[in-house]
């Protein structure tokens, strides 16, 4: 196989030389998968291609009503940044995080349906979410 590669070789060196080289890109790319539970959002989200050594910030975002209950990365739990960020950098292998929420209230929900008897009245009707909070008896 030929060489054509330029022949930079110096020859009497009486000063100094600066020598500079750039190398393409590998091609190699690696997936983060990205997926949310109910009550909120993960952007981007789905399969996102990271460039080998290249990094990637998704934006964990709860629903109104709803807050931020866990972040996994691989299975791990990981700690988001103030703005609700997390960034993979030198990425080197596929990935996947996820996020799931809990009511703002922090408790367990409850979908309660009513509906107005025939001798009351009952002025919202539907459905109405209530949250129940996890009390613990101090005494």
């Amino acid at each position: 196989m030929p060489n054509n590669r330029p022949n930079n070789k110096f020859s009497d060196v009486e000063a100094d030389h600066t020598i500079a080289a750039s190398f393409a890109g590998t091609g190699v790319t690696y997936t983060i998968h990205a997926e949310a539970g109910p009550g909120g959002y993960v952007t981007p989200s789905g399969d996102v291609t990271v460039p080998a050594g290249g990094s990637q910030t998704f934006t964990v975002s709860p629903d109104s009503g709803y807050r931020t209950d866990r972040v996994l990365v691989d299975g791990g739990e990981v700690t988001l940044s103030e703005e609700g960020t997390y960034t993979f950098e030198g990425v080197s292998a596929d990935h996947i995080i996820s996020a799931s929420f809990t009511a703002a209230g922090g408790g367990d929900t409850m979908l309660l349906l009513y509906a107005a008897l025939i001798v009351g009245a009952i002025v919202a009707a539907g459905a109405v979410i209530l949250i129940l909070s996890r009390s613990r008896n101090r005494g």
